[in-house]
């Protein structure tokens, strides 16, 4: 803002359009980040609840641990099921395979690191979030946001 800016603003009352909800933008955007980031920052479950969901504990398993490595023949020997039943039954009831619920679980994690965790590498965020490499971390993350990590960071981040 010039000199000329201040006076024009002390004499009429009125900021520049333009630069007002450019601000304005710049503020609601902080604020949900910071809202979404200490308040919200509970984990909405990607799957579609059926009425008698008997995979409740499987969920839970799987939240609980989707940053180690999870298998689905792991989890179905660990319940009781044969792997192919265990993943026939997952998709039934939750409307998604398990590869594709348990990626999307790795890929909010890493998208809250990435965006709210600035210094944060994209190594150390894939190795938290459960992928097993940064390539497959940013091949999902560009499939679901449509574009690389850190493009995807510098663009919207940008002061």
């Amino acid at each position: 803002w010039s000199a000329s800016g201040w006076r024009r603003v002390e004499a009429t009352g009125d900021c520049t359009p333009g630069i007002t909800r450019r601000t304005n933008s710049r503020l609601y955007d902080r604020l949900y980040r910071a809202y979404d980031r200490f308040v919200v920052r509970t984990r909405s479950s990607p799957v579609r609840r059926s009425g008698r969901n008997v995979l409740q504990p499987v969920i839970g398993y799987i939240e609980s641990h989707y940053n180690t490595t999870v298998t689905a023949s792991e989890l179905a020997e660990h319940f009781g099921y044969s792997r192919e039943y265990f993943s026939r039954l997952f998709k039934r009831c939750n409307g998604i395979g398990f590869k594709e619920y348990l990626t999307a679980l790795r890929l909010q994690d890493a998208y809250h690191q990435l965006m709210f965790e600035e210094e944060t590498s994209l190594v150390d965020i894939a190795r938290s979030s459960g992928f097993p490499s940064v390539r497959s971390m940013s091949a999902a993350f560009e499939r679901r946001y449509g574009e690389p990590p850190l493009r995807y960071r510098s663009a919207r981040l940008r002061p």
